[in-house]
């Protein structure tokens, strides 16, 4: 029976991989994860990413779209939560990692401290094109990149929101946006 192009090649690559020593195999494995990073994660990704730091591997896979980890149903509450986090090697004494009770039901989540808000990104709209920019005139907190993205400031703009670009470093001025939304008037 003729072998077929998958075959072949699952077999080329078996091969290849039982030709590596375990150190190569880690660093195929390494670039390859930085690969997936750079090329495949979403920024909210890279950002949860980041904000776990070198215990990324050790929850990668327990991590919800809000980088949020469930320790399950603790029936001791934040003590079994704190055992979880320490099952992981994470310190929650060190003040990174913050436990959260849904709606006191008993299924506790925790997360880093730098996450919170990522569920809207703290009130802000990335640009990423043209059609991430609002359609109509308004008040937005807007957020640039100064001196070549040493810095970042956070200024008012009124109008009608487009995206220029800086003449001196070809990129957008603006990475973010924010509506400034008018208060009601008060009831008494």
């Amino acid at each position: 029976m003729k072998e077929t192009i998958i075959e072949k090649s699952l077999r080329l690559n078996r091969k290849f991989i039982d030709s590596l020593s375990v150190e190569e195999l880690n660093d195929y494995m390494k670039e390859f994860d930085n690969y997936e990073t750079r090329e495949h994660m979403t920024p909210k990704e890279q950002a949860i990413k980041e904000a776990y730091g070198a215990h990324w591997d050790l929850v990668k896979e327990h991590v919800d779209i809000e980088g949020s980890v469930n320790c399950g149903y603790c029936l001791n509450g934040q003590e079994d939560a704190e055992q979880t986090l320490i099952d992981y090697g994470l310190d929650y004494k060190e003040g990174l990692f913050e436990c959260d009770s849904e709606l006191g039901n008993g299924w506790i989540y925790w997360k880093p401290k730098s996450l919170y808000g990522i569920e809207d990104n703290n009130g802000w709209v990335k640009i990423e094109s043209e059609s991430d920019l609002p359609t109509t005139e308004g008040s937005y907190f807007v957020y640039s990149k100064v001196n070549w993205g040493i810095g970042c400031r956070i200024d008012i703009f009124t109008g009608r929101l487009s995206n220029t670009i800086d003449h001196e470093t070809g990129k957008p001025i603006f990475s973010h946006y924010q509506p400034i939304i008018k208060p009601k008037p008060p009831v008494y």
